[in-house]
């Protein structure tokens, strides 16, 4: 009756048989048996019941079940007889359960549900109920959505890796090339570099303008590595964009959840029908909330998985079912991997409720049922055990070497942390979305991606700082020879006079050098003008007159 209590990894439920109605003490009952129920009431045991060392190993454990049938009415009838002090096993506290006004008890009386009744309750450990479980509908959505739905962080690495890779054949090339090639990959960081990285750009695109090109063996060799190395990390960043625009059709879906939040929402909702039940109870609820016998099935819980996940597009009545009602604890523990990894020792397997595509919601449940434990009526142990559930939720910590969990202490908390999913609140609903992957990083892991994103914000803000500086030196340069300063005009002369006066002088004189330079060049330009000219008015009377003028 997982995860209240169920056997242990490496016994199968044919020990169920066997153990039927045997006494077994503390260190046997944990031996064979854990969960939620087998935890909390050994504590109890071991905190209130075991109080000093003459009470050691008194309190013993009664299994009523087999492997067809948890048996619960049959607990509770002994516990109503008196055969055992104390019922536990997600029993619900009922006023049913508490009044008197049945048959008698008898030794020969059917332990059935009229007969379940004149029992004492324990404070509730647990509350719970029935769920609706319905499946998540899609809506379309627009394309930058679909592209940042199906973003992850390997695609960033992938990236990020690609820009590296950028950054390093063009720095390779560049060096390889800049003394014998200068004329495609200049000397100079600044402008070399640009072409270098123009080069492994084009490259990697397979666009190939053919303006940059390596002509050493070793840039040639080089090139040859970063075509196949570029061709292959671009054509994996393609894949995986054509691959996400495609699993979403262009248009991605936007998972909707759809609520039940009372029986009126799932008797006015038809797309809900049929229901999918396993069990008889939730079939009378379900009557008794109006809802047509046609539009309940009755399955196993797995088959009721099953045809829930076959229902998005429903071939027929027959193949399909729009909603199941369950249990919300066992509705969990298939919804959860920690617990159902727990449950089923580790299987290889993922949550059944995790594999129904797109998502389903196990709605907050309908109404709230108590789980107790249950007592003959007027047992003086009814008010230990309140104390002790009470000084439990309260963070007492209980020691005992009756079994591992005890050793190194145990806490209320920590046990329904692990058995019962951090105590879900049960008037929340839970969304159990579709995985579209596995989850692993095969290649990459975290550490990995980090360096790779920070490898590469590194190298581009390097990069840039290094082209921004280069380019203002550059720009000064230039900017000193339009507008020299005083000392490179102190340098035009060897000897100036001093005082402002000399300074004028000097920057005169600069001006007059620099004017007689471009007088020259205006002259030199004439000179070829009029040889031009004068070749071209050798087949024509018309130009002299041009030339002359």
């Amino acid at each position: 009756y997982a995860p209240h209590v169920f056997l242990r990894k490496g016994y199968d439920a044919a020990v169920l048989d066997d153990l039927h109605l045997q006494e077994l003490d503390a260190a046997e009952f944990n031996h064979f048996f854990t969960g939620y129920d087998v935890e909390l009431i050994t504590a109890l045991a071991m905190g209130y019941l075991e109080k000093d060392a003459s009470m050691a190993n008194s309190t013993k454990f009664k299994l009523i079940s087999s492997a067809q049938d948890p048996r619960f009415f049959e607990a509770l009838y002994d516990v109503r007889t008196g055969e055992c002090d104390l019922g536990v096993g997600a029993f619900f506290s009922t006023t049913a359960r508490t009044h008197c006004d049945c048959p008698e008890a008898q030794d020969i009386m059917s332990p059935e549900g009229k007969n379940i009744c004149c029992l004492d309750f324990s404070e509730p450990y647990e509350r719970d109920g029935f769920s609706i479980v319905t499946k998540m509908i899609q809506e379309d959505q627009n394309f930058v959505y679909s592209l940042i739905a199906q973003f992850r962080l390997s695609h960033l690495t992938l990236v990020c890796f690609l820009i590296l890779a950028i950054y390093l054949s063009g720095h390779v090339v560049w060096l390889v090339e800049r003394r014998t090639n200068s004329e495609m990959f200049p000397k100079g960081y600044l402008d070399g570099v640009d072409d270098g990285l123009w080069w492994s750009v084009t490259t990697m695109t397979t666009v190939g303008y053919g303006d940059k090109a390596p002509i050493t063996t070793i840039g040639r060799f080089l090139a040859f590595m970063w075509m196949i190395l570029g061709l292959v990390i671009f054509g994996v960043l393609n894949a995986i964009l054509t691959s996400a625009l495609t699993s979403a059709n262009v248009k991605d879906v936007l998972l909707q959840p759809q609520y039940i939040s009372h029986a009126d929402t799932l008797l006015n909702s038809h797309e809900f029908f049929p229901i999918c039940t396993p069990d008889l109870y939730h079939v009378g609820l379900l009557l008794g909330y109006g809802v047509d016998a046609a539009d309940i099935r009755i399955e196993n819980i797995t088959t009721c998985y099953e045809l829930l996940d076959g229902s998005t597009t429903p071939p027929s009545r027959a193949g399909h079912v729009g909603s199941i009602m369950f249990d919300r604890r066992f509705l969990i523990t298939d919804a959860l991997p920690s617990v159902y990894n727990l449950v089923h020792h580790g299987i290889d397997v993922p949550p059944p409720l995790t594999t129904i595509s797109p998502g389903v919601v196990i709605n907050a449940v309908t109404s709230i049922s108590r789980i107790a434990m249950a007592f003959p009526k007027g047992s003086p142990l009814l008010g230990i055990i309140n104390q002790g559930l009470h000084e439990l939720e309260e963070g007492r910590t209980v020691f005992s070497a009756v079994a591992e969990p005890y050793q190194g202490g145990w806490t209320l908390e920590e046990c329904r942390s692990i058995f019962m999913g951090d105590a879900l609140n049960p008037f929340q609903p839970l969304h159990v979305e579709y995985p579209s992957s596995s989850g692993k990083q095969v290649l990459l892991s975290w550490p990995f991606d980090i360096f790779i994103i920070a490898a590469t914000i590194s190298a581009t803000v390097l990069f840039l700082g290094v082209q921004a500086v280069g380019h203002w030196r550059l720009s000064r340069k230039q900017s000193r020879k339009v507008h020299p300063s005083d000392e490179e005009f102190a340098g035009v002369v060897t000897h100036a006079p001093s005082g402002s006066v000399g300074k004028d002088i000097t920057r005169l004189e600069y001006d007059v050098a620099e004017l007689n330079k471009t007088m020259q060049a205006v002259l030199l330009s004439h000179r070829q003008l009029h040889g031009w000219l004068e070749t071209m008015a050798a087949g024509n009377e018309v130009l002299p007159q041009l030339t002359s003028a």
